[in-house]
């Protein structure tokens, strides 16, 4: 397990997350991590829920087929969440194009710990695929514990 994950608890998907509800809800993730090859430590405590909205641009090839990986930092050396694809996540479902021209998509991470103000981020991608290319406008990143918002911050990037 990384260093993240110690300090901070296991990032769930949505797909695995959405699903599942009541008691046996920790050991029902755990053994839906496993089959998809993930090592994961559910403790437990607090859950925090942080909604990722990304805006892609409306010019000419702003869409990208690359992997997009994503960092939420909590100041400026010290990061929490690493989402190597961010499609893992996405509310859409796994048959949507996300980031293609235009699209306003959203991803929903849930965490096992409490929720940290979100001052920075990095997002990325890995310039793979037939249209690497990628004009993002923004990406605004909202934190709720259970449904009590605790923040929401706007990274305007226009490139």
């Amino acid at each position: 397990m990384d260093k993240t994950s110690q300090e901070f608890g296991t990032l769930i998907p949505y797909d695995m997350a959405h699903h599942v509800s009541g008691t046996g809800r920790l050991r029902v993730l755990q053994a839906s991590a496993r089959a998809k090859g993930n090592v994961v430590n559910f403790s437990q405590g607090q859950e925090c829920t942080y909604i990722v909205e990304v805006k892609t641009g409306d010019r000419d090839w702003a869409g990208t087929s690359a992997t997009v990986n994503l960092r939420l930092c909590y100041n400026n050396t010290r990061c929490f969440v690493y989402i190597p694809d961010l499609t893992d996540f996405g509310l859409a479902g796994p048959s949507h194009k996300y980031f293609q021209k235009g699209n306003l998509d959203f991803f929903r991470i849930l965490t096992t710990k409490n929720c940290h103000d979100v001052c920075r981020i990095q997002i990325g991608h890995d310039n793979a695929g037939t249209s690497p290319g990628w004009y993002l406008e923004y990406v605004k990143v909202e934190a709720y514990d259970g449904s009590v918002p605790k923040f929401e911050n706007l990274f305007v990037v226009h490139q």
